[in-house]
């Protein structure tokens, strides 16, 4: 699954997993209900991998945000941007 297209990411233990200190992993995209999952995961492995989904899916964000022309015009008091990205 792209990055770019991550729209959240969800750790979830159901019951079994709880019991047996497991946990899976759900990412889900812009494009509709397509979804990456993974199940069976020893916890701690679990919690790393989901905090470093959600700081790569922020970073990555975050970049798209600041290369967008509204954001670009904001930043330059409303004026159009001088290099317009494309």
């Amino acid at each position: 699954m792209p990055i770019v297209r991550a729209q959240s990411v969800q750790l979830s233990r159901p019951l079994m997993h709880y019991m047996l200190r497991l946990g899976s992993l759900q990412a889900h995209t812009v494009l509709g209900p397509v979804r990456m999952s993974v199940r069976g995961l020893a916890l701690a492995d679990a919690q790393r991998v989901f905090a470093e989904l959600t700081d790569t899916m922020l970073a990555v964000q975050r970049a798209e945000s600041e290369d967008h022309p509204v954001t670009r015009r904001a930043e330059h008091g409303g004026e159009p941007d001088e290099h317009p990205a494309g």
